[in-house]
């Protein structure tokens, strides 16, 4: 009898627990129910926006340089799929020509080679001036050496260093004025080697730095050895004596 107590208050228990959890579990659902019922327009509301920016990133979107055209003249539907339509771009390959609705070829933009500038172009101007007299400066003529030659019959000078008796000889000299003021009157005197000497007429006044190359010729005779020449320039107003006269050697 104690047996058959026990087995009737076990399944009591039992049934006890399962109906407590048979509540709670309508109770769990029903609160997931309110839940998902109060949550849905929301998650619709932002599905629908996510939509909405596909769509119009789609429309804004470019293919090949020109916008991709969305067709909507359908009436779009929850099922229904989007339908989008690209305009295919013609391969530049083929050189087939474009048609009305091709998108414009575009040209490669080419790197641009640095250029070369051209070599400028110069052209050398030699301006020669002519050197003014200072009234107030000073003349200074000198004498410088040339040669010593010989006189062609057609009066032309050849330097040589010896003479012969056949020869008509010659000492070729320059004056030159190194003042800055211009020179008066001047002349000259050659003593010859064979004594005599050659005294010249009046030279034109020279100006600065302004040369005059004379020559004189003379004659050989027959002796042998070595002879003096000397020039001596005097006038023109020079202040230094100390440069007008030259003395050279010439070989019979």
């Amino acid at each position: 009898m104690n047996d058959t107590t026990n087995n009737n208050g076990g399944e009591g228990l039992t049934r006890l627990f399962a109906i407590i959890g048979l509540v709670v579990l309508i109770c769990l659902l029903a609160w997931l129910a309110v839940q998902v019922v109060r949550y849905m327009p929301t998650a619709f509301s932002s599905l629908a926006s996510i939509f909405d920016a596909n769509q119009r990133e789609l429309r804004d979107r470019t293919v090949g340089g020109q916008p991709v055209v969305v067709d909507e003249d359908e009436e779009e539907e929850d099922n229904d799929p989007v339908i989008i339509v690209e305009e295919e771009e013609e391969d530049e390959t083929t050189g087939g020509s474009a048609s009305p609705t091709d998108p414009t070829p575009t040209t490669p933009v080419k790197p641009t080679t640095p250029t070369t500038p051209p070599t400028p172009q110069y052209q050398t101007v030699v301006t020669h001036t002519v050197p003014v007299s200072n009234p107030n400066g000073y003349t200074d003529l000198s004498v410088g050496f040339v040669a010593v030659g010989r006189m062609t019959n057609d009066d032309r000078f050849l330097p040589n260093a010896e003479l012969s008796s056949r020869d008509r000889g010659a000492i070729q000299f320059k004056v030159t004025n190194i003042g800055s003021k211009t020179s008066g009157d001047w002349y000259f005197r050659v003593d010859l080697p064979s004594g005599g000497s050659v005294n010249s007429k009046v030279q034109r006044p020279l100006g600065p730095s302004e040369t005059a190359i004379l020559t004189v010729a003379f004659e050989v005779d027959n002796t042998r050895g070595n002879r003096v020449i000397e020039v001596r320039v005097t006038g023109g107003n020079d202040i230094n004596f100390n440069n007008n006269t030259i003395r050279t050697n010439v070989s019979f």
